[in-house]
């Protein structure tokens, strides 16, 4: 696959989500782009199969641009395969998609420790 040029996005690009269509994006607001979060449709067989009937465009009313994201929880990054993440790829036919990445983690107690630790070891505040 050869790399695209620009394809122009805005600025504001929302993510929309197919499974709650009281979504803000829906329909109230004009979009020249929205991002589809694949999570979506790998966790449940409904979006995909009213995306792959439908259509993404005709089922959110779009005559924009459409950005798949593949950042997602590593339960269901573990399960994407090449195959599956091509086959989503062809059911939204969107015009930009983040590849695949890995499973990250959080290896820093102190941040993950939340801001009563932290400021325990600050120690008493001067001044």
């Amino acid at each position: 696959m050869e790399p695209q040029p620009n394809i122009g996005l805005p600025t504001f690009v929302p993510i929309i989500r197919l499974d709650n269509r009281a979504t803000c994006f829906w329909d109230s607001l004009p979009h020249d782009a929205l991002v589809i979060r694949l999570e979506e449709l790998l966790s449940s067989e409904d979006p995909f199969k009213e995306v792959k009937d439908k259509g993404i465009r005709d089922l959110l009313n779009l005559d924009g641009k459409i950005m798949a994201s593949s950042i997602m929880p590593d339960e269901l990054l573990d399960c994407l395969t090449g195959k599956k993440y091509v086959e989503l790829l062809n059911a939204i036919r969107p015009e930009a998609a983040m590849a695949p990445g890995c499973c990250a983690y959080i290896d820093d107690p102190l941040a993950a420790s939340g801001p009563a630790v932290q400021a325990r070891r600050q120690g008493p505040a001067r001044g």
